[in-house]
């Protein structure tokens, strides 16, 4: 999955061309299917910012199922039970917009999504605050203004609101290649006012927040006379090609496609008027908000991307007009495109070097296929406990914001990525997921990684450090050790450490020892320490000049039992035993 900064203000790197159009091609392609629950094997993805960057602490729902992302922008649902045909996440952080992603569901097939949240700050975004009993007007000069009546806010309980609203508006630019990243929902489908499932092309679009002072959702009142009213710039690159009249889409969080909005209190659908570049029109309600065409037929385009040596390249972005797809573990991908409309197919210009694209006209299934320079290879292959091979995602970062996340279904994995001095690799799969440092100056081969979960229930120890030795003060450490044998990188370089935090949860001891097996170890001597850090006492210390003996070393979820003894470079004697679980080799 590949990362890099755009804005929603910039213009698009590559053309994206339309035939023209009329209002809409409503016709049924696909139809409404019963719900049926399906088992997803997994559901996956990166949440970035608007820069790019991963974001931690985002709050994914799924179908019941919780997930917060950790420092990597990581996100994993493993064998997820949909309800209906389609899988529906959510994703919520204080201080940027939400953001719902919903696509089809392929049974048994895991699917990799590109997720962008934006922040109430960002340069394509816009706060203001008023009166519920004045209204006001939120506006971004050049890309949105909408005006909203007085006396016409609701909570989400539909009791009449007074007080300060305050209002979060942000401007999505559908001619930009991540467009997609940002935007509601993933694969385009919206249903219209018959309940006809229909494909759209967005030519406008924006996110709007209602909330109150302690950052309760508000709405519009649907039974109020007055409307909120917008306007919407449409992007230099669509304007030739917009319609002059279009219909308005919102969002349908429950059923996870785009839906018409429904102009109140009429009941009928709402459209917006194309006047000097800008649509406008009037809504009466707001969570996303696009002026989309809908179209009837559509077309599959797939293909593979390639590398210089004919390879497919998996977890490659690929954009298919207004949809973002990933390449599988094989390069493969396919995606929906309106029938009879020119859209380009291409590559995003990260580390790939310039745009790689193609213009097409989708008619029935069209082949496009990309090919990409030939880049570093990581490789290896996922077992679990028995040495069995087993499906697993894989996420590697490098250069503080580029990311690649792809997976394998049979436990092998070649993933192409450029040189970089080092890098971070994590697996997730079978329960339970493991991480590293890798140094892909050239093509690595990682070997074999197990992936083993913990018992149920799992072990919890025991799990302590006790330090005696001189007038050192520390005792009875509480370790959540786990050990690291980096052989899988390195065969000679096996190593095992256990990490113990103090009661003050801020001091701690960390135990290495080169090897992977009871015996003797000399202090001091490869990669062979105890060190010491006491929080209270401001003190920093290695035990050197001593050993560290292992007396027990179990499989994985076993015990890792020794003694050590030996002296600071000061001439403090030291001495200790040690018990923590083994947690899988990472």
């Amino acid at each position: 999955m590949k990362k890099i900064i755009y804005s929603f203000v910039i213009a698009v790197i590559f053309a994206i061309t339309y035939t023209s159009c009329n209002k809409s091609e409503n016709v049924n392609f696909q139809g409404v299917s019963t719900p049926t629950v399906f088992n997803l094997q997994t559901v996956s993805g990166v949440v970035i910012d608007e820069f790019g960057a991963p974001l931690a602490g985002v709050e994914v729902s799924a179908h019941g199922s919780l997930y917060t992302t950790g420092n990597n922008g990581y996100f994993i649902f493993e064998n997820l039970n949909v309800p209906g045909n389609r899988y529906i996440l959510k994703f919520e952080k204080t201080g940027y917009f939400n953001v719902t992603k919903s696509e089809l569901v392929s049974p048994g097939t895991p699917a990799v999504i590109d997720v962008g949240m934006i922040s109430e700050t960002a340069a394509n975004a816009v706060t203001t605050t008023f009166d519920a009993s004045e209204g006001g007007e939120i506006s971004i000069p050049g890309f949105l203004k909408v005006t909203f009546p007085a006396n016409n806010f609701i909570t989400p309980s539909g009791v009449t609101y007074n007080g300060n609203v305050n209002v979060y508006a942000a401007y999505l630019d559908p001619s930009n290649p991540l467009f997609n990243t940002y935007n509601f929902g993933g694969d385009q489908i919206g249903s219209n006012h018959l309940d006809v499932e229909v494909f759209l092309k967005a030519f406008a679009s924006m996110l709007v927040e209602l909330r109150d002072d302690a950052g309760n959702k508000l709405n519009l009142n649907p039974n109020a006379k007055g409307m909120a009213e917008f306007e919407l710039t449409i992007p230099p690159a669509l304007e030739p090609f917009a319609p002059n009249e279009i219909d308005i889409w919102s969002f349908d969080d429950d059923g996870g496609v785009k839906s018409m909005n429904v102009a109140s209190p009429t009941g009928t659908n709402s459209t917006a008027n194309k006047t000097s570049g800008r649509y406008q029109g009037a809504v009466g309600h707001f969570s996303y908000i696009g002026c989309e065409l809908a179209y009837g037929s559509t077309s599959i385009v797939q293909g593979h991307v390639y590398d210089g040596n004919g390879q497919g390249v998996g977890g490659v972005m690929v954009s298919v007009g207004q949809v973002n797809v990933m390449t599988n573990e094989a390069g493969f991908y396919s995606a929906q495109a309106a029938s009879g409309v020119q859209i380009d197919v291409g590559i995003f210009p990260d580390y790939y070097g310039t745009p790689v694209s193609q213009t097409v006209t989708p008619f029935g299934n069209t082949t496009v296929n990309l090919t990409v320079p030939t880049l570093v290879t990581v490789s290896g292959q996922i077992v679990d406990c028995d040495g069995l091979p087993i499906p697993a995602n894989i996420l590697i970062e490098w250069g503080g914001s580029m990311s690649l996340a792809s997976y394998t279904t049979s436990g092998n994995f070649a993933i192409q990525m450029p040189a970089s001095p080092s890098a971070d690799i994590s697996i997730y799969g079978n329960g339970t997921e493991i991480g590293a440092l890798i140094y892909p100056s050239g093509d690595i081969n990682l070997g074999v990684i197990e992936l083993c979960p913990p018992p149920t229930p799992p072990p919890t120890g025991p799990m302590y450090a006790t330090i005696n030795g001189g007038s050192l003060p520390y005792t009875n450490y509480t370790i959540t050790a786990v050990t690291q044998k980096y052989g899988h990188y390195y065969p000679s370089m096996t190593y095992t450490s256990g990490y113990g935090l103090a009661s003050d949860n801020e001091s701690y001891i960390s135990l290495t020892f080169f090897g992977g097996s009871t015996g003797t170890y000399v202090l001091g001597s490869s990669m062979t320490e105890v060190y010491i850090f006491d929080h209270a006492n401001g003190l920093s210390l290695m035990v050197e000049n001593g050993t560290l003996t292992v007396t027990r070393y179990d499989d994985v979820w076993g015990l890792i039992e020794g003694f050590f003894s030996g002296n600071t470079p000061d001439g403090e004697s030291v001495t200790g035993v040690f018990s923590f679980v083994r947690k899988p080799d990472q």
